[in-house]
């Protein structure tokens, strides 16, 4: 079982490793505008199935539902090319997030619209 960073990722790892998928944690992408790593929470592959579930775990206590949306499509995006150029185009490329927020916070219904409009 891959090491995750919080207990979501973890959980969210967890479930593909039993659903038979190859997991890693903390897949590095790249790095940033102004260095550092840039990762990817989870990484999820089935060969079998020829697919890559590419899964970023967001936890939202501050800043704009836009500014959320938009950092968490530009990572999935980013690592999706990232691992188009790894693996090639044989693979279906499935984008997640997994959003963390308390369910009465008005913030987090904007910004599941956000995503599901741009994504």
């Amino acid at each position: 079982m891959p090491l995750a960073k919080s207990w979501v990722e973890e959980l969210v790892a967890q479930y593909f490793t039993l659903k038979g998928y190859i997991v890693v944690t903390d897949m590095p992408i790249g790095s940033g505008k102004r260095g550092g790593r840039v990762d990817i929470d989870i990484l999820a592959l089935d060969p079998k199935k020829k697919e890559v579930h590419i899964v970023e775990v967001k936890a939202i206590w501050t800043g704009t539902a836009e500014n959320i949306a938009k950092s968490i499509i530009d990572t999935l995006r980013r690592a999706e090319k990232h691992f188009m150029r790894e693996y090639g185009l044989n693979y279906r490329y499935i984008k997640r997030a997994v959003i963390i927020s308390e369910p009465k916070r008005p913030k987090i219904n904007k910004l599941i619209a956000l995503l599901r409009r741009k994504a």
